[in-house]
């Protein structure tokens, strides 16, 4: 008993320490992309709990494969011509997770879509590398830089 007490303390210190802030609102979010961007641009808004533990625990369910709302949405519009998808939310740490969720769910080259993120430098490599392994263009924009 004294054992399980002791994995749940360590598992809820050790989410408390996720860093799940610094996401992208609609407003800052357009403003940092490209003009031709946002035509027939579909923002998917991706929830947050808005505390680090259930963001944390949010962002371990998303990696192991776990869906959401907006893994969905943003699977349903990948496949249509000439659209513009950008991901915003209050987490970029989610953001970023479920963008790289919804890139592992895809078929590959299957996408028509152009997918648009904003964020910081340390998300963009994998993203970058799910994406061109599924045939998905996509474009990632560090955030406050242009």
């Amino acid at each position: 008993m004294k054992k399980f007490i002791y994995a749940i303390l360590v598992s809820v210190a050790l989410f408390g320490c996720v860093s799940t802030g610094g996401g992208v609102t609609a407003g800052n979010y357009t403003s940092q992309l490209p003009k031709e961007a946002l035509k027939d641009m579909y923002l998917v808004r991706v929830a947050s709990a808005g505390n680090p533990i259930s963001d944390g625990m949010l962002i371990t369910a998303l990696e192991a494969g776990s869906g959401s709302n907006a893994v969905k949405g943003i699977n349903d519009i990948l496949g249509n011509p000439n659209i513009n998808i950008g991901v915003v939310g209050p987490s970029e740490a989610i953001n970023a997770a479920t963008l790289r969720t919804a890139f592992r769910n895809h078929p590959a080259n299957s996408s028509s879509a152009k997918v648009y993120f904003v964020g910081s430098e340390k998300y963009k490599a994998k993203l970058q590398q799910l994406a061109q392994e599924k045939g998905i263009k996509f474009t990632y924009v560090i955030k406050g830089g242009k």
